[in-house]
């Protein structure tokens, strides 16, 4: 059986995966710790704890790739970057990058080079049957846009998306504003799900495929030094994001006459934004990757790379 690899070291998870020749999937992570209070981390630290993180996570792998019988590596993907546009760096990525071109040269098998984003996509269209040009919305920690998706290749083309800060970022620095630890959106989902309606209600101004997060963020950070109710507080925050977002998406679908739309990234595990999304996007064709595959992995650099094994074959 063949197995084809995938690296991913992005700013707060290690992870290294394999797409194996049958279809099944394997997939090791572990988490960059963030001290409390504290609403990201240096990226330097990151790369220390990415290279000690490497090693043990490529070991786990390797162990169960045997267990499974042995498997002959055909490729080794790796994330080189946060998105496929011009200047994207970050060094994060650098851990990652070296790890998957030393191992495909000792090994003597091609490797290849993916975006952190199109990895967040290819992971969300695993178990489903796509066409070939759609819409897809990335939403993690840092990055929140509305991307046209082109196979094969998974080529990406911008939009729409944020002006200011991310979804992700505007509910970390609200949740961590609540005393929550950091990253905050599992906490606050938990906070949301606490109560059964809200009266807060965060606008930001239609600016067609662009929008902006910044002044939420303000707005909530002012009703908690008021007071608010937390839970109360998350529900209306998850619930205008949401909605914002919807907005946006149907301006792209308007503008483009496509009518799929593919959810990924870590904020879109959130169950009140899946709820919210249903309902402003009726009559869409909507499909949300699996929760697991939603937050950051190595899953889907490696099934870029067998596919990319594959083609080139």
């Amino acid at each position: 059986m063949k197995a084809y690899l995938g690296f991913d070291t992005s700013c707060y998870t290690t992870s290294a995966a394999a797409a194996l020749e049958d279809g099944g999937i394997l997939d090791f992570r572990t988490p960059i710790p963030v001290a409390q209070g504290a609403v990201g981390i240096r990226q330097q630290e990151a790369v220390f704890l990415h290279v000690k993180a490497l090693s043990q996570l490529v070991s786990q792998l390797m162990e169960a790739l045997h267990q499974l019988g042995g498997a002959a590596i055909a490729g080794v993907g790796y994330s080189y970057a946060p998105t496929t546009q011009e200047g994207s760096y970050m060094p994060v990525f650098l851990p990652g990058t070296s790890m998957g071109r030393s191992l495909a040269a000792a090994l003597d098998c091609p490797s290849f080079g993916f975006s952190h984003q199109q990895g967040h996509v290819r992971a969300a269209e695993y178990g489903s049957d796509l066409p070939d040009e759609y819409l897809a919305l990335h939403v993690s920690g840092g990055t929140t846009e509305i991307l046209r998706i082109k196979k094969p290749g998974y080529l990406v083309d911008v939009l729409g998306g944020t002006s200011d800060i991310s979804a992700g970022q505007t509910i970390d620095r609200v949740g961590v504003a609540l005393g929550l630890p950091f990253p905050a959106g599992p906490h606050l989902e938990a906070l949301a799900q606490s109560v059964s309606n809200s009266s807060y209600e965060f606008r930001s101004r239609d600016m067609g495929t662009r929008f902006s997060f910044s002044g939420m963020e303000t707005a909530a950070q002012r009703h908690i030094r008021q007071g608010a109710d937390p839970g109360e507080l998350s529900l209306g925050l998850f619930r205008s994001i949401g909605k914002v977002l919807c907005r946006s998406i149907r301006h792209c679908v308007e503008d483009t006459g496509l009518n799929t739309v593919l959810f990924s990234g870590g904020v879109c595990s959130n169950t009140i934004l899946r709820k919210v999304i249903r309902e402003e996007l009726a009559g869409c064709t909507i499909l949300f990757g699996q929760p697991k595959l939603c937050s950051d992995n190595g899953v889907g650099i490696a099934l870029l790379c067998k596919e990319a094994v594959c083609s080139k074959t």
